[in-house]
């Protein structure tokens, strides 16, 4: 890098110093991340079990040390966002690459991705994803994509004659195409398979032979050792002969496959399968057979120049046996074909009644279609593809809908105005960055997008990637008066927006459409990209946004935390006049447990040193702590909670303890004393298996969204993470009741008036603590939650102003029941 870097774009793509790969992840020329963090040199690892030489890693050499090597790095871990992956995808097939090792999961499925990898498998590039690491069938993309080629895990048992069992972090599924050895999860999988294929192309080439992807493929799966015999399913498989969903078509044979190649020295021809895809229909695509009874199934043939003929073949289920598929097409030709293989009667290969209702199973009913081609030589390739078929008959007319990307934005039910009366609308955001509003028309019972919608996000991510959505959109009037009222949306790339209730329909002075309220998007701090430690995780937003009023005034403020370990909160209106909405005073607030910023009991040290930096996940929850205190900071005006992913080891005996939850005061680093509340962050219970098996920011520290309840008169804030119990954390001043005390009730903040001093009999005693909860006041805490990131229980939405502090993330709340008297702290 130091040697060639000169700060030129040599080759006219727009990376400059792109001299051995581009981190596209924040928009730099060196892709390695760093040893510090979870996974932080996960791709790097990879890299050296496909492509390493004996003596530079210190580990077993790599399948292929004389490929050439191009590192894009799309991700701070293995989860990877889908229009990053894109973008880092047509790059290396744009600099040459001809077998791509992904060893990733996707947090979302965006458009651009699919597209991606159709581009890689058009220009014959066979891309090699790990299946996932959950030990599920789960649909873990982009592996479960068409055009990819899908490994699983396994081991060989270290006694007897050779048995091969699936590791306990590999998924499996109809999509499967091998299983790969590995001392570990699918990860490693990968990149031992990597090395092997890329061998091949490199014996293909020295033979005079250039293989596509696709070819690459039907080498690999047709000379696979088949482990029926000798496999050991985790997870209930028969291992039966032939293809199965947990081993695909077995474990992958070199010799075989490089004896396939031919020996022209020796008289042997080559042996190479003609390449056939299937497009149509899609993989794993619901169909209704009321509607559609048969499935044409299309696709393409590759023989290279020999004749062909084929068979097209379907069966119920994800895995039948030969025995099972009935023939419902068949052909044949020279060269190539692209068309259409046959029709398959899907009703027929259920007794002829068409699948409805509840499924037993989550992969019934499901078909699978292949088509098995054979070339003049005799020489075989087969390709499948799985789709379900499925009539709900609780369906309302016109859904399904197919928004063209995944949504993970939880849909959201508000009335956006203009539709009939008491109507709601659906709303929802996808990983493209487009914001759909779909509205009921009562004529045809369909429902249709809402006028002005969809709304597309017109800003892109760095680099020019689509700006994905995947925290769900929140509902309020921001203003305060009737006239603010937007859809509150926050993207990967750290920006947030309020959008019209009607969309593009909304038009300003000149005419043109403005969907956004002035002053948006806003955006979080910007990040220093020298580096992978200065730039750490980003600054996504994957939570959704929290609207609540901080200052008392009516009008809404939107609260978000962030990648970067801050907690945002922004106004709703440009005061200063610089076009974009105005930072609440005080904000963002650095959510670190560090010295200097709260006691020194509740620093976080990471295995003895400083934490790395950590993310906040969840959406932050407002809550009125202590109703009762003379202080109006505290009975007045709404404090937030939140959890960050920090794993601290408070003992020093090198193993993580506890993660922190945070109470911030309205006005954040503005309030006297500092941000936190006096007694926190609190001390959160967590395990050392997040930190043994980092898959960031999933497993570690508080990765559960916070929610607030008031039951019995104590303050309880619910949390929990991915590897331990749930738990609350509260501090409540116990009361003794007399008898004509009562239960508090949530109707209103007045119907808990704390009594006067003089009153009452008892002074309160403070009890703190952070601890596992009985199921039964886990189940009171959901059932009673006042304030949470989704809403909790509420009144229907209307247009009346709120001026209360207590406002969520979606419409009009019910006011809360009132908390206990006493600031919460840990003991």
């Amino acid at each position: 890098m130091d040697a060639f870097s000169d700060g030129r774009d040599g080759d006219g793509n727009g990376l400059v110093d792109d001299v051995s790969g581009w981190d596209f992840f924040r928009d730099h020329p060196r892709a390695l991340g760093v040893r510090e963090f979870p996974e932080g040199t996960h791709g790097q690892g990879r890299a050296e079990e496909a492509v390493g030489a004996a003596g530079d890693t210190g580990a077993v050499p790599g399948g292929c040390p004389d490929c050439s090597l191009i590192m894009a790095r799309v991700s701070d871990t293995i989860l990877v966002e889908g229009n990053l992956f894109a973008r880092g995808l047509r790059y290396v097939v744009s600099m040459g690459a001809r077998v791509v090792l992904a060893a990733v999961g996707g947090v979302d499925n965006p458009a651009a991705l699919a597209e991606a990898v159709k581009e890689a498998n058009d220009a014959g590039v066979l891309l090699v994803v790990a299946s996932g690491d959950e030990l599920s069938f789960h649909h873990n993309y982009p592996a479960a994509l068409p055009g990819t080629y899908q490994v699983k895990s396994i081991f060989p048992l270290p006694f007897g004659a050779p048995h091969y069992v699936e590791t306990y972090c590999t998924n499996w599924g109809a999509h499967m195409d091998t299983a790969v050895s590995s001392s570990n999860c699918s990860s490693e999988s990968t990149g031992n398979a990597v090395g092997l294929f890329g061998g091949l192309l490199s014996r293909a080439r020295d033979l005079g032979i250039e293989l596509d992807g696709e070819e690459l493929r039907q080498l690999l799966n047709g000379t696979a050792d088949d482990i029926a015999s000798s496999c050991v399913s985790l997870t209930g498989s028969s291992c039966q002969p032939g293809f199965d969903a947990h081993f695909g078509y077995g474990r992958p044979n070199g010799r075989k496959a490089m004896a396939a190649l031919g020996d022209p020295p020796a008289g042997r021809p080559a042996r190479i399968p003609p390449a056939v895809e299937i497009d149509a229909p899609d993989w794993f695509e619901i169909v209704d057979p009321s509607a559609r009874s048969s499935v044409e199934v299309r696709g393409t043939i590759a023989a290279r120049g020999r004749s062909f003929e084929y068979r097209l073949e379907a069966a119920a289920g994800v895995e039948p046996r030969d025995e099972q598929f009935r023939v419902f097409g068949s052909g044949g030709g020279t060269d190539t074909f692209d068309g259409s293989f046959g029709d398959v009667d899907v009703v027929s290969l259920f007794g002829g009644v068409p699948p409805s209702g509840a499924v037993a199973r989550p992969d019934d009913p499901t078909v699978t279609v292949r088509v098995r081609v054979t070339a003049g030589d005799g020489v075989r390739g087969e390709m499948r593809r799985a789709f379900a078929v499925h009539r709900d008959p609780d369906a309302l007319p016109s859904f399904p809908k197919r928004l063209g990307s995944s949504g993970e934005s939880s849909a959201l039910l508000v009335d956006l105005g203009g539709g009939p009366p008491g109507s709601r609308d659906l709303v929802v955001a996808t990983s493209d960055g487009i914001v759909h509003a779909f509205r009921r028309d009562p004529a045809s019972a369909s429902w249709n997008e809402a006028p002005g919608f969809p709304v597309a996000l017109p800003h892109e991510a760095p680099g020019g990637a689509p700006d994905a959505v995947i925290a769900s959109a929140a509902y309020g009037d921001l203003y305060g008066d009737g006239s603010g009222y937007a859809i509150v949306v926050a993207t990967v790339s750290g920006r947030i927006y309020a959008v019209r209730p009607d969309g593009t329909a909304h038009v300003d002075g000149q005419g043109r459409p403005s969907p956004f309220l002035p002053g948006f998007p806003v955006e979080g701090v910007p990040l220093d990209p020298t580096t992978s430690r200065s730039y750490a995780h980003g600054r996504a937003f994957i939570a959704s946004p929290t609207l609540v009023d901080l200052d008392g005034d009516g009008s809404l403020e939107i609260v978000a935390g962030s990648f970067d370990q801050r907690l945002y909160a922004f106004e709703a209106r440009d005061g200063d006049g610089d076009d974009h909405a105005d930072p609440v005073p005080g904000f963002p607030v650095l959510l670190r447990s560090e010295a200097g910023r709260v006691p020194a009991a509740r620093v976080c040290l990471d295995r003895g040193q400083p934490s790395i930096e950590a993310s906040i996940l969840s959406s932050p929850v407002a809550v009125i702590l202590e109703p009762a205190s003379a202080n109006p900071d505290l009975s007045k005006r709404p404090s937030i909670v939140a959890a960050t992913t920090e794993l601290c080891d408070d003992d020093g005996d090198g193993e993580p303890e506890t993660g922190r939850y945070y109470a911030v005061w309205h006005d954040g680093e503005h309030h006297a004393g500092g941000p936190f509340v006096p007694g926190w962050p609190v001390l959160s219970p967590t395990t050392s298996l997040g930190a043994t098996i980092p898959l960031p920011p999933l497993t570690t520290g508080g990765d559960f969204g916070p929610a607030a309840a008031t039951i019995d008169g104590e303050t309880l804030i619910y949390g929990g993470n991915f590897f331990g119990f749930p738990f609350v954390v509260g501090c409540a001043r116990a009361h003794r009741r007399s008898s004509s005390s009562s239960r508090a009730t949530a109707t209103s903040p007045r119907a808990a008036a704390p009594r006067s001093r003089a009153s009452t009999p008892h002074r309160p005693r403070r009890r703190c603590w952070s601890r596992p909860r009985p199921s039964s006041i886990r189940a009171a805490v959901s059932r009673r939650s006042i304030t949470t990131s989704s809403g909790g229980p509420r009144s229907p939405p209307t247009r009346a102003r709120s001026a209360r502090p207590w406002t969520t993330s979606s419409s009009s709340p019910t006011p809360p029941s009132p908390t206990c008297p006493g600031t919460a702290s840990p003991r």
